[in-house]
């Protein structure tokens, strides 16, 4: 029955009937409501149904709208008063429902979560999304911010990489070192964060700053840009103010989507804390048990460990390094070789590399592969998008992966870490169409 009600809720959704929408989620209370026979059962499962078959819509997607809010926090509304009138003695409810009757508070809180939630993420992300076309960076053209957020990260990279001895105990090897929290961040005390933190968090903020890019300017972008096409003066992420003001407004971007994703996936319930000077209330997304989230977290840990484990293992026994480097110095060496004078940017256009030396530096690679293979249920790695195999992507992967080497190892031979306009050759340009 509740398939039933659930699939109403959709079709009416979908057909803009906000009173059949309205009447259903009434009945998919009530079904809840009726089932409901012990305390200890009820983990807020109403909100989590309404979450994970996205009766209750992402705010912050890009198709979002203004008309999704306004509907939606009216149906919600509607339904409060509605619940709480059967539960008030004084109101006569008995033309709608028994008189004997009343709505569970855990229901009611439940429906309170998720108008909170509507409500919060809704004008949050309308903030976020004014600041980010308001910062400066954001008139730049497409391309110039596209290249400066993509070289900033592969920079930060890049120096990981190259100050890696800094992070590790040699003499202790477990291959979570770069997880432990023992870098004291910047502008908290007593606050710390470990590097693969930091370097997710770079990674994801990026990954948000480029969706919102491709979203905003998708009637301008060109089907195909070339060098002569690129203002190279405008790629400057470093020693400028703006840019860093654009990458804090974009990680504020990400935290307000893990945020959102522990609320619809994880196990968080909204709390009122406080009221501003304005008297608009505060509100506080915590956790509605904390054993679900440790016990979430922990499963996360443990896959990390099982995978960097097996990588460390894996490189140990499978893979002559000093066999693979000398492949690898071939290969860039050919691609430096093939770079126009002066070009400030890799061009992979005229790189052609022997195919039995590549799948030599792909060893690597491959060895990854095989330890996401090893971890990974059958039924995902064959699991079909459009066509396209899980698995196959993985070979898509080993290939994109000996590539960047490829460009890193060049990049670091090219740049000079004291002219910033350098830097620009740790990026590339290539027809995606030869590839």
């Amino acid at each position: 029955m509740v398939k039933d009600i659930i699939n109403q809720i959709k079709d009416a959704y979908e057909n803009r009937d906000w009173k059949k929408c309205e009447f259903n989620l009434f009945l998919l209370i009530m079904s809840y409501n009726t089932d409901i026979r012990e305390v200890e059962k009820y983990n807020h499962n109403l909100k989590h149904t309404l979450f994970r078959t996205n009766i209750i819509r992402n705010p912050i997607s890009v198709k979002y709208t203004s008309e999704d809010y306004k509907y939606t926090r009216q149906i919600l509304a509607n339904i409060l008063k509605l619940v709480k009138s059967i539960n008030n003695p004084d109101i006569d409810t008995s033309e709608l429902i028994r008189k004997e009757v009343t709505i569970d508070d855990r229901i009611i809180q439940d429906i309170c979560d998720v108008a909170i939630y509507i409500e919060c993420f809704y004008h949050m992300n309308l903030v976020n999304s004014k600041r980010m076309d308001e910062c400066k960076i954001s008139s730049l053209p497409f391309v110039e911010q596209l290249m400066n957020v993509v070289l900033f990260y592969q920079d930060q990279a890049r120096l990981i990489m190259d100050n890696y001895n800094e992070y590790v105990d040699k003499d202790f090897i477990t291959g979570m070192e770069l997880s432990v929290s023992n870098k004291q961040v910047t502008h908290y005390e007593n606050l710390s964060c470990s590097v693969t933190d930091n370097i997710e968090s770079n990674l994801e903020s990026m990954n948000q700053i480029v969706h919102y890019l491709f979203f905003k300017n998708k009637k301008n972008i060109k089907e195909r840009v070339e060098k002569t096409d690129i203002k190279f003066e405008l790629i400057h992420p470093y020693e400028d103010r703006e840019f860093e003001m654009y990458l804090y407004i974009a990680l504020q971007r990400h935290l307000l989507c893990k945020i959102e994703e522990g609320v619809r996936y994880g196990y968080y319930s909204a709390k009122k804390i406080r009221k501003d000077e304005q008297e608009i209330p505060i509100y506080s997304f915590c956790f509605e048990s904390d054993e679900k989230y440790k016990a979430r977290y922990i499963g996360i840990l443990r896959r990390e460990y099982q995978y960097r484990n097996h990588a460390i293992l894996n490189c140990i026994n499978k893979v002559d390094i000093y066999a693979t480097n000398k492949k690898m110095q071939v290969l860039v060496n050919e691609l430096i070789s093939v770079q126009i004078e002066g070009s400030l940017i890799l061009d992979l256009d005229k790189f052609h590399p022997d195919k039995r030396i590549f799948k030599s530096a792909e060893t690597a690679s491959k060895v990854k592969q095989e330890i996401v293979k090893m971890l990974t249920k059958d039924y995902y790695l064959e699991s079909n998008i459009k066509g396209v195999k899980i698995k196959d992507l993985l070979c898509a992967y080993g290939y994109l992966y000996t590539l960047s080497e490829i460009l890193y190892w060049a990049s670091g031979q090219l740049i000079n870490e004291k002219k910033q306009e350098t830097y620009a050759k740790e990026l590339s340009i290539v027809d995606i169409w030869s590839l």
